[in-house]
C-alpha cells in the first residue's frame, strides 16, 4: 500500500506512524500523484485534494485501473473560474451562491466522466454536514460498460458542459488518454 503527497512533513509523519505500528507494507512517498508508477492499482483513496488535483487523482485511478475510487474533493476553484450560463446567472451573480453550484455541479460532472470510463458511482455524505461542509465522497467501483452506453454517457456529459460553458480538467486528461 501507497500513499502519496507534496507535504514532506504529512509523508514524514505518516511514516513514523506506519513504522510504530508495525505496518511493513505501508509505504509513503513525498511525490507528484503524475509520477507515481504501478503496474495495477486496486484502490485509490483520496482525502480533500484541492481544486483539480482531485482530477488528477481520478485520471490516475483510471489510468492504473483502480478497481475501487474513493475520492472527498475540496476547494473546487476550476468551474468558478469557468462557467459561462446565462440561463444560470440568476445564481451565479451571487458569489456564495455561484460556490456552492460549482460544487455541485463539479462532482456531477465528475462522476459523469467516471461512468464513462466504465464505473458505477454513487456520492454521499462522507460525516456529518455540520462537522465539514467539505463531506462528498464520490464512490466508483469499476465495471463493464458498452461502447454505445459510453458513447451516450460521453454525449450527455459534453451536452452538460457545453451548457455550463465549462471544460473541465479530468475531461482533458481522459481525452488524452484515449488518443
Amino acid at each position: 500500500m501507497y500513499g502519496v503527497d507534496l507535504k514532506k512533513d504529512v509523508i514524514e509523519y505518516c511514516d513514523s506512524v506506519a513504522k510504530r505500528a508495525g505496518f511493513d507494507n505501508l509505504h509513503f512517498l513525498c511525490s507528484d500523484i503524475t509520477a507515481f508508477e504501478c503496474e495495477h492499482a486496486d484502490m485509490v483513496i483520496s482525502l480533500h485534494a484541492c481544486d483539480i488535483a482531485t482530477d488528477i487523482v481520478l485520471y490516475n485511478a483510471c489510468r492504473l485501473g483502480a478497481k475501487v475510487i474513493l475520492s472527498t474533493p475540496c476547494c473546487h476553484h476550476e468551474m468558478m473560474h469557468q462557467i459561462d450560463c446565462d440561463e444560470l446567472s440568476f445564481i451565479t451573480k451571487h458569489s456564495i451562491l455561484k460556490q456552492k453550484l460549482c460544487d455541485a455541479a463539479t462532482d456531477a460532472l465528475r462522476a459523469m466522466r467516471l461512468e464513462a470510463e466504465g464505473y458505477k458511482v454513487s456520492t454521499l455524505e462522507l460525516i456529518d454536514p455540520e462537522e465539514t461542509p467539505k463531506n462528498t465522497m464520490i464512490k466508483a467501483i469499476k465495471g463493464q460498460l458498452t461502447p454505445e452506453k459510453r458513447n451516450y454517457i460521453l454525449g450527455k456529459y459534453k451536452e452538460y458542459c457545453r451548457f455550463l460553458g465549462v471544460s473541465p480538467y479530468l475531461d482533458k486528461l481522459l481525452r488524452q488518454e484515449h488518443k
